[in-house]
C-alpha cells in the first residue's frame, strides 16, 4: 500500500511541481524577451524654440484681435446710431483664437511635428489675409463678399493697410516656422536614425 502510495503520490508531486514552475518559467521568458526601451530627449534648445514660436504666434493673434477690440467697444459705446458688431470683427475673433490654441498647442508639446503644424496653420492664415487683401484692392464697395462682411463700413485705405500689415507677419512666422522645422526633423533623424 505504501508503494501504491508513493506511485500514486509521485505524479501528483511532479505534476504540482510542473504546474507551480509554469508561470514562473513563463515570466521569466516574457521579461527577457522584452528588454527596456530607450527614450529620445530633445535639445533644450530645440525646446527654447518651441517656446519662442508659441509666444511669437500668441503675439500675432493678439494683435491680429485689437480692431475687433476697437470695433465692439466703438459699438457698445453708441448703441443708439450704431449699426451693429460687423462680421468681419467675429471673423477676427475666430480667427485670433484659432492662432492662441495653436501656439498652446506647440508649448504644451514641443516637438518638430508640432512646430511643423504650426507653420501650416499660419500659412493658411496668410493665406486668408492674402485673399482679403486682394478682394479689398481690386473690387467695388458694392461688390457681394465686401457687402457680407460689412467691409465697406471701414476705409479701404485702413484695410488693405492692416491686411498687408498681418499678411507680412503671418508669412514671416510661416517662413521661421517651418525652417524650425525642417532643421529639427533632421536632427532628430541624424539622433534617432529613423
Amino acid at each position: 500500500s505504501a508503494g501504491a502510495a508513493t506511485s500514486a503520490g509521485a505524479p501528483a508531486d511532479a505534476g504540482a511541481a510542473a504546474f507551480a514552475g509554469a508561470p514562473a518559467d513563463s515570466g521569466a521568458a516574457v521579461s527577457e524577451a522584452e528588454p527596456p526601451r530607450a527614450g529620445y530627449e530633445h535639445d533644450p534648445s530645440k525646446l527654447a524654440t518651441a517656446y519662442y514660436l508659441g509666444a511669437a504666434t500668441a503675439g500675432v493673434a493678439l494683435l491680429g484681435i485689437v480692431p475687433a477690440i476697437f470695433e465692439i467697444a466703438d459699438h457698445f459705446q453708441h448703441l443708439d446710431d450704431s449699426p451693429g458688431i460687423a462680421r468681419w470683427t467675429w471673423l477676427l475673433l475666430v480667427l485670433g483664437c484659432v492662432q492662441l490654441a495653436y501656439a498652446l498647442y506647440v508649448v504644451q508639446l514641443p516637438d518638430w511635428s508640432s512646430v511643423w503644424v504650426v507653420a501650416l496653420a499660419c500659412l493658411g492664415l496668410a493665406a486668408a489675409y492674402a485673399m482679403v487683401l486682394g478682394a479689398v484692392l481690386l473690387s467695388t464697395a458694392d461688390n457681394g463678399f465686401i457687402q457680407f462682411m460689412h467691409l465697406h463700413l471701414v476705409p479701404r485705405r485702413q484695410t488693405s493697410r492692416w491686411c498687408f500689415m498681418m499678411l507680412s507677419l503671418t508669412s514671416l512666422l510661416t517662413y521661421f516656422a517651418g525652417r524650425a522645422a525642417v532643421r529639427w526633423h533632421h536632427t532628430y533623424r541624424l539622433m534617432t536614425g529613423l
